[in-house]
């Protein structure tokens, strides 16, 4: 595999990305204080269709492009073919689905919206093959520049939606913005011709792949979008967008941070697949960084969650407050989740995903609904924090097992760590009670000595611990990994 190394690769994806993020998420703030809860609630309900026919559409070809050991010429322009056409047919049924959408929540709004959102279809499939291109010649300083200027240009662009009244429909554009943006980006670094003309027994191994890739998927989008289905009959539209923005907020460091990190580690690890010695140290790797610098997001946030809320988008916007804490506690054991599944895409081992993600989408689910029926729609979010980590934990096996790591094991790696964030959680306790006076003076306060104390005691537990995070590049050289 040419390319990149891992090092480099994280170098421009993480950097690029940063510099990014920060532009794009004070728009995104922005945004919402121009925008109303309701017009992100109407706004996930279109989602429930289109963000599920989009995983269906893509048809898993990106990740069985990444994982094959090889491909030809002629597979990658059937497939590019393949995607443009299956685009084309998902974008006709898209149109015959809208208004049926509108019916089933009663909303005229969305056969407009739905129909709207469909664009989306023909341009993101080609656009994935493109990627996964890209991302198997491991050229990731291509693919980090497409995608930080698209999101750049794309966020200037709802602002100026946002600000001149166009409500709803600011944000049912952004996402089609972003994929057309990236398909004029990926088609100048990786042009592909495609053909229609396709011999399915030279491609019927990848797609098969891919149609694995595609089953555990759809049930992941099924499970992704269950709580937002019960929460669009039984909730208001208002409850429904402080929800999703609470979850936007909280799954910022997947979108921002972790699924950089996945997509750039799985070509290496489907490189390392049958070296279980390797796998195993790319696991401990990737657990120490996610509790060393994820984790303690997480719980800051927890404690900050009113002040934070109601500083940045106002009292409108009082009702996330509770699903932001909730999704703050889910994340941490969602960290796990997100690596064991690039770990075991790269191992090749699909029906384990499939099962767990149906696992998922069955109790979760059904737990979300028979809460919300018995006792009410705030009652349910607690599912997310009982019967969630459970499974995950459950799930964490599985590619323990695979690659004979022991959880103690990997335990022994973070323990240090772990004993700093006791100090950290004890001190946001502790300021929940003595610190006092306006809000933004109080959330400064939390922020400085939540970050005063964690770094202490990350340098009195390990001094070589906070090295590591002074000093991230040279972490992948000590460990023997990287490029």
């Amino acid at each position: 595999m040419s390319g990149m190394g891992v090092k480099k690769s994280l170098a421009w994806m993480g950097g690029t990305s940063l510099f990014g993020q920060v532009i794009t998420w004070t728009v995104t703030i922005v945004v919402a204080r121009l925008l109303s809860p309701e017009d992100y609630g109407i706004v996930a309900i279109s989602g429930l269709y289109t963000v599920f026919a989009h995983t269906v559409c893509l048809m898993g070809v990106s990740a069985a492009v990444v994982q094959a050991d090889e491909i030809s010429d002629y597979q990658i322009r059937a497939l590019y073919g393949f995607s443009i056409l299956t685009g084309v047919i998902m974008f006709g049924i898209g149109l015959l689905a809208a208004p049926l959408m509108a019916w089933a929540f009663n909303d005229p709004r969305l056969t407009a919206l739905v129909s709207f959102q469909n664009i989306v279809f023909l341009v993101g499939a080609p656009k994935s093959l493109q990627w996964s291109l890209l991302a198997r010649e491991t050229r990731f300083d291509a693919i980090a520049k497409i995608e930080t200027g698209s999101r750049i240009i794309t966020s200037f662009c709802a602002l100026s939606m946002a600000a001149a009244g166009f409500g709803y429909w600011t944000l049912a554009s952004q996402w089609i913005l972003i994929e057309f943006f990236q398909l004029i980006g990926f088609s100048y670094y990786r042009p592909v011709r495609p053909t229609f003309l396709i011999r399915w027994a030279e491609v019927s191994e990848l797609l098969l792949f891919g149609l694995k890739i595609l089953a555990r998927k759809s049930i992941a989008q099924l499970y992704s979008k269950v709580d937002v289905f019960i929460f669009g009959k039984l909730a208001s539209p208002a409850f429904l967008g402080g929800y999703t923005f609470a979850k936007q907020l909280t799954n910022m460091p997947f979108e921002k941070i972790i699924n950089i990190i996945n997509r750039v580690l799985l070509p290496y690890l489907a490189k390392d697949k049958s070296d279980h010695e390797r796998m195993r140290e790319w696991t401990l790797k990737v657990s120490y960084l996610q509790v060393l610098f994820l984790v303690p997001f997480y719980y800051v946030l927890f404690f900050c969650a009113e002040e934070a809320i109601l500083i940045l988008l106002g009292e409108s916007w009082a009702a996330a407050v509770l699903p932001l804490r909730i999704f703050c506690l889910m994340n941490i054991f969602k960290l796990a989740e997100s690596y064991v599944m690039v770990a075991l895409t790269a191992l090749g081992r699909i029906t384990e995903q499939v099962k767990f993600v149906f696992m998922q989408l069955v109790l979760v689910g059904g737990a979300i609904l028979g809460i919300s029926l018995w006792q009410g729609i705030e009652a349910s979010l607690y599912v997310w924090i009982t019967v969630y980590p459970v499974l995950c934990l459950l799930f964490s096996g599985i590619l323990l097992k695979a690659i004979g790591l022991g959880i103690g094991t990997v335990f022994k790696r973070v323990r240090r760590t772990l004993a700093a964030q006791a100090l950290l959680i004890a001190a946001l306790v502790y300021m929940q009670y003595v610190v006092e006076g306006p809000m933004w003076q109080t959330l400064i306060v939390k922020l400085a000595v939540a970050g005063g104390v964690y770094l202490t005691g990350l340098a009195l537990l390990d001094r070589r611990r906070i090295m590591q995070t002074l000093d991230f590049v040279p972490a992948f050289r000590k460990a023997g990994i990287g490029g």
